[in-house]
């Protein structure tokens, strides 16, 4: 099963003071190292969605891209409309997780793997806990990214409501702590809450 990865830095950061939250640091490095590291997968390609500082995301993965003007300013559903006309279409799946998400499990791409080879019929897993639905960590078979954009265009914005319109199904994980948003300046001060 051949697998890109897109990271969704493409925010405007507004709980953060409007910083690039993909470039804020930290214990020593910024964002998006951390889920580039964490993401230990067997990508044919890994990817950031960001709308500001692409040079600086272009230093770390080949490829970076904006939102398309049609979509500007519609959430991270808007990077998966995107996406479908880049080379992350070209493969079979995509592994789609947020920058601000930085203990991400590092059994994550294995574990909605096996969830997709022994669901056959399905075209979209998420992450969940015991406690918690995590609708932005996701993998999806591109085959559904054209999709995005009829959702977008009819007014649709929800991640959650365009994986239920495809039955998309919950891979659970034991540890909560391990899909902890670092959204806000609060956050970065107690980081380990």
């Amino acid at each position: 099963m051949a697998l890109n990865a897109l990271i969704l830095a493409g925010g405007q950061g507004s709980r953060m003071g409007g910083c690039d939250k993909g470039l804020a640091m930290y214990e020593g490095a910024a964002f998006i190292d951390h889920i580039i590291r964490r993401l230990n997968v067997p990508c044919a390609q890994v990817a950031v969605s960001a709308n500001r500082n692409q040079a600086e995301y272009a230093k770390r993965v080949p490829l970076v891209f904006g939102d398309l003007p049609a979509y500007q300013n519609c959430g991270p559903l808007a990077a998966l409309a995107s996406a479908a006309e880049t080379v992350l279409a070209d493969v079979d799946w995509l592994l789609v997780v947020p920058c601000d998400t930085l203990h991400l499990p590092q059994d994550l791409c294995g574990r909605l793997m096996a969830a997709a080879k022994q669901n056959p019929g399905c075209r979209a897993f998420y992450a969940a806990t015991e406690t918690h639905r995590h609708h932005g960590v996701m993998l999806v078979h591109t085959d559904l990214l054209g999709s995005v954009a009829a959702y977008l265009d009819a007014g649709g914005r929800s991640i959650r409501g365009w994986l239920r319109e495809h039955r998309a199904r919950a891979v659970y994980f034991p540890n909560e702590a391990e899909f902890r948003n670092y959204n806000t300046l609060q956050d970065m001060e107690n980081p380990h809450a």
